[in-house]
């Protein structure tokens, strides 16, 4: 055999092996990925849930998606026809016609797709992220916060956070609980941001934010960010403001190895945006900075986010932060805000 048929036969089974090689690696692939979205309002109110579903080939897919519901929920549809493009995201959505609150607002859907040669199931731990109508009294007493708020609870190397929140015509208020083994004032702090319930973050330096965001940091609340803003600037460290937000209240209490936060902050410089209403969708989204202990905490991931789900312009960077190397994940998580949960 000449030497030109010699290193035309080794090509060949180089390119056999690659193209086995990448069949093996495509069928261990997932060929979509799958999350329940947020409830927003409380389950026995007959909500609509939704679950979104997320191609990850280049190459159109075909499938089955079956939702089961917890024991005793029913749905007006469970079983869906889904038809996607190429990475083509879509959200089915249905109506829940029987369901019910349990006392820890959490609750197990189980979400199954068939197709691309493949069965893909995910067992998940829905969340009720909805913000009840109350007017709290800032005084870091937790009290009126355990009847009322669905709290969202989430860990982070050991460490427990939970989370509360509360909205009024003037406020929109929150409270934490953030385990610690200390409380250092000038470095553990508490950030969140809001944006109506549309807005989703770019990813471009020059595309512009759709949030407001805030640092509860040494006994005080900092605006950070309002919309308008390139999201380019969030990448650089800013200083904190001169003053407090106007009209904000905040307190901070420390028992064993609690960290208890409570605040409120003015609604009406963000009516315009939000449009708070009951039952209407806003974005929230919440990371507590704890340097000396558990680092940056993201209550993201107690929502099961999908695969490309951080983004390095999420969050404002600020001097005297802390921030990890690699992106966060997205500040804009679905939650809705609602009369009452009873």
């Amino acid at each position: 055999m000449n030497t030109r048929k010699i290193v035309a036969s080794c090509i060949l089974v180089t390119l056999t092996g690659l193209c086995v090689a990448l069949a093996q690696d495509s069928a261990k692939t997932p060929p979509v990925a799958l999350r329940a979205d947020n409830i927003l309002v409380p389950p026995a109110t007959g909500p609509v849930s939704g679950v979104t579903i997320v191609n990850l080939r280049n190459a159109p897919y075909t499938g089955k998606v079956t939702v089961t519901l917890p024991d005793g929920w029913k749905a007006n549809q469970t079983q869906f026809d889904v038809t996607l493009e190429p990475n083509e995201k879509k959200q089915i959505e249905f109506s829940l016609e029987k369901a019910a609150a349990n006392k820890d607002h959490v609750y197990p859907y189980t979400i199954t797709a068939v197709g691309g040669g493949q069965t893909v199931t995910v067992n998940q731990k829905l969340i009720c992220a909805t913000t009840p109508y109350v007017k709290p009294k800032i005084d870091g007493d937790l009290a009126e916060w355990f009847d009322d708020a669905v709290p969202v609870a989430f860990d982070c190397k050991g460490k427990k956070t939970v989370v509360r929140t509360y909205w009024n015509k003037r406020n929109f208020c929150l409270s934490l609980e953030v385990q610690e083994d200390k409380y250092e004032p000038a470095a553990d702090a508490v950030q969140f941001a809001l944006a109506y319930g549309k807005a989703s973050t770019g990813k471009s330096a020059d595309d512009k934010t759709a949030r407001y965001e805030f640092v509860i940091v040494g006994g005080k609340c900092y605006q950070l960010v309002k919309p308008g803003a390139p999201l380019g600037d969030t990448l650089k460290p800013a200083a904190l403001p001169t003053e407090p937000v106007a009209k904000s209240e905040v307190a901070i209490k420390r028992a064993k190895d609690i960290t208890t936060y409570e605040v409120s902050i003015p609604m009406r410089p963000m009516m315009k945006v939000l449009k708070p209403t009951t039952g209407r969708k806003y974005n929230f989204g919440l990371i507590v900075h704890d340097p000396d202990g558990a680092g940056v905490r993201e209550m993201a991931k107690v929502t099961s986010p999908l695969p490309g789900s951080t983004n390095k312009y999420a969050w404002q960077k600020w001097i005297g932060a802390k921030f990890p190397e690699k992106p966060l994940l997205d500040s804009k998580l679905e939650w809705g805000f609602c009369t009452s949960i009873h």
